[in-house]
């Protein structure tokens, strides 16, 4: 029961953000943009404790509905994140990653081709139950980004807060229905500490110890950077993990990171 209302409490503070905006009486704008994201991963142990992962992401998306419907009409970014993980307990696990992301021109929604690099600092907290388990996400990363042409790098300091539900659907090859919710908050001048609303939803099959493979949907909720609109990212992820040897330490089923 408290676990439920955990679940109830937290998915509550999740929504408040929109309903805030209307509270305040911001005319803003919902538009929809079909959306698609490829991930695969490669997990392997190092020493102890420790092991490492390789997560290379793409994301591709059409413009906004009734513009261009095709989720796989332009390329958005490549991500490329490689993890150092420590397996404090079977329940906890705390990692650090410097990745690379490579940003390319939409041009019905003016984005425009660059470069980010990112640090990130994470740490994910589980906890099992009778039905499957339950666990909390936080990261605390600092966005670095440079415009093709520009010499400039800009410095976005974020904030993310998840929470994830893994069900129990059957015990063979460790099948699973999989959801979270995701709020991220950011720092950067001229602009609202609100950037993102995520939910996603999917099913998880492990072949075995090596192969486990996670497709679903995700929504997004995504504040414009004029600061006005909310662009609401939608549609099919599919998410892929291969772990090199025999892994000494769980890890939990592979999901789409995106952003």
């Amino acid at each position: 029961m408290k676990c439920r209302q955990y679940m109830f409490v937290f998915t509550t503070l999740l929504l408040l953000p929109p309903i805030s905006v209307t509270a305040q009486g911001t005319d803003y704008e919902f538009r929809g943009i079909p959306a698609s994201i490829e991930e695969f991963d490669m997990g392997f142990d190092l020493k102890g404790k420790w092991t490492g992962q390789v997560d290379l992401q793409t994301v591709t998306q059409g413009a906004y509905l009734g513009v261009n419907n095709n989720p796989f009409a332009y390329w958005q970014r490549a991500h490329i994140r490689p993890w150092i993980q420590y397996h404090q307990s079977k329940t906890t696990m705390l990692a650090a990653s410097v990745s690379w992301m490579k940003r390319y021109s939409v041009p019905p929604l003016g984005n425009k081709r660059g470069d980010e690099v990112r640090l990130t600092l994470m740490g994910n907290f589980t906890q099992p139950t009778s039905w499957g388990s339950f666990y909390e996400q936080v990261r605390g990363e600092i966005k670095n980004n440079k415009s093709d042409g520009s010499n400039d790098w800009t410095h976005t300091p974020r904030l993310r807060f998840r929470l994830g539900q893994n069900f129990n659907v059957r015990e063979s090859h460790q099948q699973k229905l999989l959801v979270y919710e995701e709020i991220v908050a950011k720092y950067k001048e001229h602009s609202k500490g609100f950037d993102i609303l995520r939910f996603f939803g999917g099913y998880s099959y492990t072949k075995n110890a090596k192969w486990a493979i996670t497709a679903g949907f995700i929504l997004q909720f995504q504040l414009n950077r004029n600061n006005t609109n909310v662009d609401v990212y939608f549609g099919p992820s599919v998410a892929m993990r291969y772990h090199f040897g025999k892994s000494k330490h769980p890890q939990p089923p592979p999901d789409p990171d995106i952003d």
